[in-house]
């Protein structure tokens, strides 16, 4: 295992390093990552068995080192490997990537043709415990190391089949696996009945009856299945192995489904079976992201709708240097110099601007006297083009997802605003319009061109014609 990975692990350490001394914006260096350095570890994160955890956290290490210029994060791990409406920019979890590789191999071994060697192989094992049924089954990780210690490859397999449905397990309903489940046991082991499956009984809806919210009596169960008479202390066995935490949760259950066997369909009939496992675990987890309130309580309004206004991003432009930027504006980690002086970067609290305020965002992008009078100017723009838009603090910082006529370029116009006003900080500049009409015309004609080469110019031109005062 060491011999095959660590190599492999060198490569993509180097990989990035390659990448390191350019200066990429978040999003591009996660473009890298995924399309230069990870590839270099699929083969083997697949194929080997599941790297120990201080290999993970190395692999991590190292892509968190590459994305933060090995400086501390900005932005938590949990919120950066979100999807763009969730508030991330899809940075890779790696321990999540792990388990959908791992994970992936049911799909193989379910389509696995009859004829097939490996076919043999993997039943021989998978077959104590009832074939394929183990994947519908609740397991912990311990029953799972003592029921396939032979078997490092299907042990791993279903580890990670575990990690992914973890949240699935949790919930119990008539249609829960009796069979291979860790929280019905006894002699300290899940219980599997092999004759009992033939026979039929399969969920706890195979032996309970709802009317009465009570399990069969083994006369009933006989009758209905044709089981022995010789296997009434299997039945008391089975019973009393249920705790009473499940038959509760029968006796409450509003719903019918095994989300665990929903989940092995969607697998088996997913295209992507990497992607799609991979994606089912980072939308169970949504994070709280805390600068929402922070915008919230900055803008005195409560119940912002966040997913269009984080979505509006990505969808404006295909420009990564303005998405990166907008990104960074809504997450909090543009800095003023209110911020930058409490890090001792910068030798007053006081715009760069007038010179007379301590500077915030809300100061730098709104209140200053010379980006009101550049606000102004862009308004009157609209007004000359019978355009009505509300410019205010709340619709620059996050945007108008919701207008019906012109949301690209009007939500394009007030990014790119904001940027330059950024641009104009740091450059120690004061924000002239006329200036900002100029860095328009220059962004607005990479955009021509990439549309003449993919032969949008119609659509481009019927986008921007209504803005052409400014072009």
């Amino acid at each position: 295992m060491k011999l095959n990975l660590d190599p492999k692990i060198e490569e993509f350490k180097t990989c990035l390093k390659q990448w390191q001394h350019r200066k990429l914006t978040l999003l591009g260096k996660v473009t890298v990552i995924k399309t230069y350095a990870l590839p270099k570890l699929i083969y083997p994160l697949t194929n080997l068995q599941t790297p120990k955890q201080n290999t993970i956290k190395l692999i991590q290490d190292i892509m968190h080192e590459f994305l933060w210029d090995k400086k501390t994060a900005k932005i938590k791990q949990d919120t950066i490997i979100q999807n763009y409406e969730d508030g991330g920019i899809k940075m890779i979890d790696i321990k999540k990537f792990i388990n959908s590789l791992k994970a992936s191999w049911i799909k193989k071994i379910l389509e696995l043709k009859a004829d097939n060697s490996l076919k043999h192989i993997y039943y021989k094992t998978l077959n104590k415990y009832g074939g394929n049924l183990i994947f519908e089954s609740n397991l912990v990780e311990i029953d799972i190391n003592n029921m396939f210690h032979k078997s490092s490859f299907l042990k791993d397999v279903l580890i990670a089949w575990r990690n992914i449905t973890l949240e699935d397990m949790k919930l119990t309903t008539p249609k829960t696996v009796i069979w291979n489940n860790s929280l019905i046991r006894a002699a300290d082991r899940p219980l599997f009945y092999c004759s009992w499956l033939a026979k039929g009984i399969k969920c706890l809806e195979d032996i309970f009856d709802n009317r009465t919210n009570k399990f069969y009596t083994f006369d009933f169960i006989q009758f209905l299945y044709g089981i022995p008479k010789a296997d009434y202390l299997k039945y008391l066995t089975l019973i009393n192995s249920i705790p009473k935490e499940i038959k509760q949760a029968l006796n409450n259950s509003n719903t019918n489904t095994n989300l665990i066997k929903s989940k092995v369909d969607k697998l088996f009939n997913s295209s992507r079976a990497n992607k799609y496992l991979y994606d089912s675990q980072i939308k169970s987890k949504k994070t709280e992201i805390k600068q929402q309130q922070s915008w919230e309580h900055r803008l005195n309004k409560r119940d912002i709708e966040w997913e269009p206004i984080y979505k509006l991003t990505f969808e404006t432009t295909e420009d990564n240097k303005l998405r990166d930027f907008n990104y960074k504006y809504l997450m909090g980690i543009v800095r003023t110099n209110k911020e930058l002086f409490k890090f001792s970067l910068v030798t007053s609290t006081l715009c760069d601007f007038c010179g007379l305020v301590p500077e915030n965002t809300r100061h730098l992008f709104w209140e200053c006297q010379h980006v009101q009078t550049f606000w102004a100017n862009l308004s009157n723009v609209f007004s000359i083009c019978n355009i009505n838009v509300d410019i205010n603090f709340l619709n620059i910082s996050l945007g108008m997802p919701n207008i019906k006529q012109h949301k690209t370029p009007i939500n394009y116009i007030l990014m790119l605003a904001k940027y330059y006003i950024f641009r104009c900080k740091c450059l120690q500049e004061k924000p002239i319009f006329c200036h900002f009409k100029n860095y328009f015309k220059y962004k607005l004609n990479i955009e021509k061109h990439i549309a003449i080469r993919k032969g949008k110019i119609d659509i481009y031109h019927a986008k921007w014609n209504p803005f052409s005062i400014l072009l």
